[in-house]
């Protein structure tokens, strides 16, 4: 019995370290959760989905109807078709329509791909502070060169990497060197010189599926789990049936 105890509280233990996603989601595994937890570096959080693209809308203006003013997010977007990948962005501020770029010193901004494990920062050499561009006619966009774009539809957009870039992966280094975007695509960048044409790492008419995204909040939310259930189950089991 003391074996099964401790099973149990070891269980819930590791439960409680896990992020947590209310609402649901199509997109986000556990593992997915856990990797933008990780990312984020702040301990267990609880992740709540306030837009779904498949739910509330395909268009601009369902997304903001949704998401403006409702603090930090992350963006997590669908690339289907032949790349078939999960990508988006953490935005630390609010979503608006102003028509303009949230500019801020603030460096905590990231994209990533969620499906090839990769995370891109805010290191740009011109302009870093540019996190996102903010329009009624936008989906989440993130970047001063729009590394991330998501067009009036939702259905369609690009990602790219170029110098200049508020999220690069590898052009801002010297000497020769290779430099990708989000999805893989590359560029070649030799001795602070961009060979040929290839001046950007371009993935255009991208496809997507569904779009969601979640605000975000410190600590797990508690839920009975499975887990919980079938410890309380057995212990129950064992009661009666030492009587």
């Amino acid at each position: 019995m003391r074996t099964f105890i401790l099973f149990c509280m070891m269980m819930m233990v590791s439960f409680s370290y896990a992020a947590m996603i209310q609402g649901s989601s199509s997109l986000l595994t556990e593992q997915y959760a856990n990797q933008l937890e990780q990312w984020l570096g702040e301990g267990p959080i609880t992740l709540t989905r306030i837009f779904s693209k498949s739910v509330d809308g395909a268009s601009s203006n369902a997304f903001h109807n949704k998401v403006d003013g409702q603090g930090r997010t992350f963006s997590v977007i669908h690339v289907s078709g032949n790349y078939n990948e999960i990508i988006g962005g953490y935005n630390p501020f609010s979503w608006n329509t102003s028509s303009s770029y949230t500019v801020t010193s603030d460096r905590s901004a990231f994209i990533f791909n969620l499906t090839e494990n990769r995370k891109f920062t805010q290191t740009g050499y011109h302009y870093p502070g540019y996190q996102t561009y903010n329009h009624s006619s936008y989906g989440p966009t993130f970047g001063a060169a729009h590394e991330i774009y998501v067009d009036s539809t939702l259905n369609s957009g690009y990602v790219l990497n170029h110098f200049p870039s508020s999220y690069p992966n590898g052009y801002n280094t010297y000497g020769n060197g290779t430099a990708m975007n989000l999805l893989g695509d590359q560029y070649y960048y030799s001795n602070g010189v961009y060979q040929g044409n290839n001046s950007h790492a371009y993935s255009y008419n991208l496809v997507y599926g569904n779009i969601e995204v979640f605000t975000i909040s410190n600590g797990v939310v508690p839920e009975p789990s499975s887990v919980l259930l079938m410890c309380l189950s057995l212990v129950a089991v064992y009661i009666f049936g030492k009587r």
